[in-house]
């Protein structure tokens, strides 16, 4: 199969399974997209089953969404896909409110970002507060660990990252990691969930519950 059929179907199949498409996880397609030609041709193919290619606001990264938002099927998507939000959100902004902190990044992360263990190790230990979140995080859904030592916790929380694709390894045993594009969805999300709060999302009562008491 020529280079360029791969590229499309990769692309293709990418964007149908909800992968956010950015130049640090998948560099190949987020550049065979980022060609008007092929951007064209993808929105053409995509258009035939009612999907349309757009990207992120800061244009980091590449998804699809449904061409109809407001048919049933699409509006059953975007229920599942906020309340999988939801239902992470307090981890995941704690998580953000720590990385602001971190001397290696100083504002909440962005795609792109280099997160490096040891650094991070450093400001958590120096910081009990530091430490104390990274507790929280441990007992959450989203983040649940078993570790006692402040380094098996962030390990495990950052290997979590990685399986849900906001974070990409970069270095050798866990030593680096770079921000995927997931990043700037979430924030879009948010911002998306903010101004449309008449939504109807179901929460997880057990995490909101769980979230209360820490």
């Amino acid at each position: 199969m020529p280079e360029y059929q791969q590229l499309f179907s990769r692309s293709a199949e990418a964007l149908l399974a909800g992968e956010i498409i950015c130049n640090y996880r998948t560099p190949e397609i987020h550049a065979f997209l980022s060609e008007q030609a092929n951007e064209v041709e993808m929105e053409g193919f995509l258009r035939k089953i009612g999907r349309r290619l757009t990207q992120t606001a800061d244009q980091s990264s590449w998804f699809a969404i449904y061409r109809d938002m407001e048919s049933e099927t699409a509006r059953r998507a975007i229920s599942a896909q906020f309340n999988q939000v939801i239902n992470n959100l307090e981890p995941l902004v704690i998580w953000l409110q720590m990385s602001s902190t971190f001397a290696s990044i100083g504002t909440p992360i962005r795609a792109g970002d280099t997160l490096k263990t040891g650094e991070l190790l450093l400001a958590i230990e120096s910081a009990p507060a530091l430490c104390e979140d990274l507790e929280k995080l441990s007992k959450t859904k989203l983040f649940s660990n078993n570790q006692s030592s402040s380094k098996g916790q962030l390990d495990s929380i950052l290997k979590k990252l990685v399986d849900e694709q906001y974070l990409i390894p970069a270095g050798r045993a866990q030593s680096q990691y770079i921000a995927s594009g997931k990043w700037s969805r979430l924030y879009d999300l948010l911002e998306f969930i903010a101004a449309h709060e008449q939504l109807e999302i179901e929460t997880d009562e057990a995490e909101q519950g769980e979230l209360e008491g820490l």
